[in-house]
């Protein structure tokens, strides 16, 4: 029953955003799952990377990105 309580909750909101954007109230609801969806599925993507550098080589990528940032003169050949 508690899922029923929050969907009375935002209810009203889905209405709103709904009025806002001048589109129905199931859009509103498909457009949020999708984008929903779309996030995971980037975060999955980010994720298959994890673990694949051991401590060292990740404090110097961090490092190196960190300084990369504020030195804009960096030399780079091509």
């Amino acid at each position: 029953m508690q899922s029923i309580d929050k969907l009375k909750d935002i209810g009203p909101i889905i209405t709103d955003l709904a009025n806002q954007l001048h589109i129905s109230e199931n859009d509103v609801v498909r457009q949020a799952v999708y984008y929903f969806a779309e996030k995971i599925k980037k975060k999955k993507r980010l994720m298959t990377f994890a673990g694949t550098l051991d401590n060292d080589e990740a404090v110097n990528m961090l490092d190196f990105i960190y300084k990369s940032r504020l030195n804009k003169d960096l030399d780079i050949s091509l």
